[in-house]
């Protein structure tokens, strides 16, 4: 069978788990409603006929509500990408406000991904100073001013996966960070969290990444030491460590992530399930080539069934199968709540994300 073959056999497969509708009000965060905590809108409109690109947030907005009915999806947090500084010009929250609000209840918003993000990120630990934390507050104060339930896409290890794409790293406990913790916990926001799993001493980057893109230096430095130390800085910080299932390392294991729930109360985490057959060089997952979950990850699942919620890290375009970055990862993250005990799914699948993310 030819790659695109399969390629299309995936994406057949994955047509027929869509989960069912839920006969409730429209966008109402409540007890047995679904909700996905991570989702992107892919809004550039290339040129056409001598029309210049230009985003289109609105339409992408409205076929994510589409593609959320279609699922039975409740609700769903919008965010911007972790950016540097000027990384993607017009990608911050701001832009998308008005295409959120179109979808009272069924859109919700998390923001700093495109401006907090770019001031860790670009600002040496230490270089921050008091003025440096004072425009730090004011950014996330007009965050929260704004409506936000997270801040977010914050990253501190990012690999990059082609020449277009960015390779960013800085420590989970850089100063800002811990800022950051103090900043959430007094607003009652959530912190969303992009970051590979690698032990303190280090590692060389996975040769099958490095292939992908020059851009990845050839070894990245220890992320889970200043990881936990930016957890204890603050625990009323509730922090949601992002796409657990979708292991680029090799090192995010069920002994890693069952002792670090152990050690902090303050720590949830968000399942991204992507096809294998999509990214094979991959080095871990949650899954098996027949998209079910390894036994060893159900068990923890079920054990820690308070502390898991489903952000799905799909880029939803204007168009299906246009201006969208990435594989396809709404269906199939969702399509694994089904392989858990019925007593579990409401939990991973909605109630834990309400009360996390205060949706009431």
């Amino acid at each position: 069978m030819s790659i695109n073959s399969k390629k299309a056999a995936v994406l057949a497969l994955c047509s027929t788990i869509a989960t069912a509708s839920l006969l409730v009000e429209p966008g109402v965060a409540q007890e047995g409603g679904k909700v996905d905590v991570h989702m992107h809108l892919s809004a550039h409109v290339g040129e056409r006929r001598g029309t210049p690109p230009r985003l289109d947030f609105e339409s992408a907005a409205t076929n994510l509500v589409r593609k959320m009915d279609d699922m039975g999806v409740d609700v769903a947090i919008v965010m911007p990408l972790p950016q540097l500084e000027n990384q993607h010009r017009g990608y911050t929250y701001e832009r998308f406000l008005a295409a959120i609000g179109q979808h009272p209840g069924r859109l919700r918003l998390a923001g700093g991904g495109g401006t907090l993000s770019g001031m860790i990120l670009g600002t040496d630990p230490d270089e921050v100073t008091p003025a440096v934390r004072r425009e730090f507050r004011e950014q996330a104060r007009a965050i929260v001013k704004d409506g936000a339930v997270a801040f977010g896409e914050m990253a501190a290890l990012h690999f990059s996966f082609n020449e277009r794409h960015v390779y960013h790293q800085t420590p989970a406990d850089h100063p800002l960070f811990l800022l950051l913790a103090e900043i959430a916990a007094e607003q009652r926001l959530a912190i969303d969290l992009h970051m590979e799993a690698v032990h303190d001493d280090g590692m060389d980057t996975p040769a099958a990444i490095a292939r992908r893109s020059n851009n990845n230096p050839a070894r990245v430095d220890g992320t889970l030491g200043g990881f936990e130390r930016l957890l204890a800085h603050d625990r009323e910080a509730r922090i949601v460590w992002q796409h657990i299932g979708w292991d680029n390392t090799g090192k995010m294991t069920v002994a890693l992530v069952s002792q670090l729930l152990e050690r902090h109360p303050n720590l949830y985490l968000a399942i991204k399930i992507v096809h294998p057959h999509f990214e094979p060089w991959r080095s871990g997952g949650m899954v098996d080539d027949r998209m079910q979950i390894l036994p060893e990850w159900r068990d923890l699942l079920v054990e820690w069934s308070d502390r898991f919620v489903i952000g799905s890290d799909e880029f939803v375009g204007i168009l299906d199968g246009l201006s969208r970055t990435g594989p396809l990862s709404f269906r199939s993250t969702w399509a694994i709540l089904d392989q858990l005990p019925p007593e579990v799914r409401p939990r991973i699948g909605g109630e834990n994300a309400i009360r996390i993310y205060r949706l009431e």
